[in-house]
């Protein structure tokens, strides 16, 4: 089948959807009673509503029993509908009655039923071979396509298609009454993934992993991923649980906040890959390669701090909080090496009231031309870290190492690593009063990359993924010379400390 050509070599590896078998097998009998009924959503037409607000999950708050319901809006027009609707409308008994009551059907039939016109039926009686060769689909072979492939597309959306003593019929449907759903809401108990699911990578999905030990809403599925779906109230106890955050705590801990953020844990860890340069695949559309890939180090790995991909980046871990017995964390069997479970020494950190900065500084083989310039580049990096107070801190370094294998180039790389490691790297005989205190809350990394030019947004998120904290400032450019104001630190905990008990929010500092 066409499936075979959207995957790597198909003279090797053979896809067939079993729809297109198991349907002929079927509608060829005469002696079963079937029904097609319209109980789900697709992402197929891009034109959809699906494409233009996303798929809505909310999670209901029943412990016993809780629903879990997709929606979106009835039409591309209705989105203002789901930005105003109430995340758990179909809880409220009042106002959607008819909804809660299993007994009410939701949709009935009207109209006259009539045939369903199949290729296979329309051959039979006019005999024409150019109807041998109709393709309607590219999931299932050729050889099923007349039996399954309906004359014209003559089935709508709004239509139940029933097979009675091998004849195929279709009926229209309609919603039983109005009130069933919020006004501009359409509901369905499944969500087909058609495409968009070949396009996916593993992080844009994270915020639907363990959602529900997560205490979320809900998430919006979309074409690039998912998004956790918020309040559309204030915080109170009748819309919003907060207790059962780690915000609502007086100091949580950072796995809390990570669980209540992504659904991770220590034991089930969200996916730790991010994808630095990609490239665009032929098919199918929209997907890509990743050309550079890289992770951070588990934490504990005390013998080798650095982590690597199979021929995409080198990450080395230069400096990082929890280096005391005082973080959480065991002693190795039979030793006396101490082994953290974080990076962070969360005795010194407050994951709700605390904020991060994330910064990211990509040193390329031009900059390591001049020493001078790299050296400045550091200083800027080290300045904005002292700024900030004392709060927790990421820099994540990336240096061009392409073609410095021999030569000048090696020389030059090898120097600019060493300028970042005498800038940076944890010296065990620091004491609070050398000039490396303001980077006790620091967790600062190097990305070895042998590739020339890596995404600037891909770094950020990388380098966003190790903060110890729920709120985060990024976006400082440090290759511009940008430095932050004395009170930029004094004003984000401001802010995180207003704003601590909303289940989330985005500022921009201007």
């Amino acid at each position: 089948s066409e499936m075979d050509v959207r995957y790597a070599h198909p003279e090797k590896l053979k896809f067939e959807s079993a729809e297109g078998c198991y349907s002929k097998a079927v509608i060829t009998k005469t002696d079963l009673k079937v029904k097609w009924a319209v109980k789900a959503f697709s992402d197929v037409k891009e034109g959809s509503s699906i494409y233009a607000h996303g798929m809505y999950l909310s999670l209901g708050k029943d412990s016993y029993s809780p629903r879990s319901v997709l929606y979106t809006a009835s039409n591309v027009h209705a989105g203002d509908k789901l930005l105003s609707l109430p995340h758990d409308w179909f809880q409220d008994t009042s106002r959607y009655k008819l909804y809660s009551q299993t007994d009410v059907p939701i949709q009935e039939y009207v109209g006259e039923k009539t045939k369903v016109e199949t290729y296979r039926t329309l051959y039979n009686r006019n005999l024409d071979e150019s109807l041998k060769d109709i393709k309607c689909m590219y999931w299932a072979p050729q050889t099923y396509q007349m039996d399954i492939c309906t004359v014209n597309g003559n089935v709508g959306g709004n239509e139940v298609v029933t097979l009675e003593n091998g004849v195929l019929w279709k009926q229209r449907f309609e919603t039983t009454r109005d009130g069933i759903f919020p006004e501009g809401i359409v509901s369905f108990p499944f969500f087909h993934f058609q495409e968009w699911k070949r396009v996916y990578r593993s992080t844009q999905l994270l915020n639907s992993h363990n959602i529900r030990q997560a205490n979320v809403p809900g998430v919006i599925i979309t074409k690039e991923g998912t998004l956790p779906l918020l309040s559309t109230q204030r915080s109170s106890s009748t819309d919003w649980n907060i207790q059962s955050h780690p915000w609502s705590n007086s100091k949580p801990s950072h796995f809390e906040w990570i669980k209540s953020d992504t659904g991770a844990t220590p034991e089930h860890p969200s996916y730790n890959r991010f994808c630095l340069r990609s490239s665009k695949k032929g098919n199918p559309t929209g997907a890509t390669i990743c050309n550079v890939a890289a992770s951070w180090p588990p934490a504990g790995n005390a013998t080798h701090i650095a982590s690597s991909v199979e021929g995409s980046a080198m990450v080395h871990l230069l400096r990082y909080p929890s280096t005391s017995k005082t973080t959480k964390g065991t002693f190795r069997r039979g030793t006396n090496q101490f082994i953290s479970s974080s990076w962070w020494d969360e005795k010194s950190i407050n994951a709700n009231e605390d904020v991060t900065l994330v910064l990211t500084l990509q040193i390329t083989s031009m900059h390591m031309k001049e020493e001078s310039l790299v050296q400045s580049l550091l200083a800027m990096a080290d300045s904005n870290i002292f700024l900030w107070s004392g709060q927790p801190s990421v820099l994540l370094i990336n240096v061009d190492s392409t073609e410095a294998d021999e030569g000048e180039k090696m020389s030059e790389l090898a120097k600019a690593l060493q300028l970042i490691k005498d800038k940076f790297e944890t010296d065990q005989k620091e004491t609070a009063s050398n000039q490396t205190f303001h980077l006790k809350n620091s967790l600062v990394a190097v990305v070895d990359s042998k590739k020339p030019v890596v995404s600037r947004k891909a770094l950020m998120n990388m380098a966003m993924h190790a903060a110890p904290t729920r709120w985060i400032v990024s976006g400082l450019e440090l290759e511009r010379g940008l430095v932050l104001s004395k009170e930029a630190s004094y004003f984000a905990i401001r802010e995180a400390k207003i704003y601590a008990d909303l289940p989330g929010h985005v500022f921009v500092i201007p």
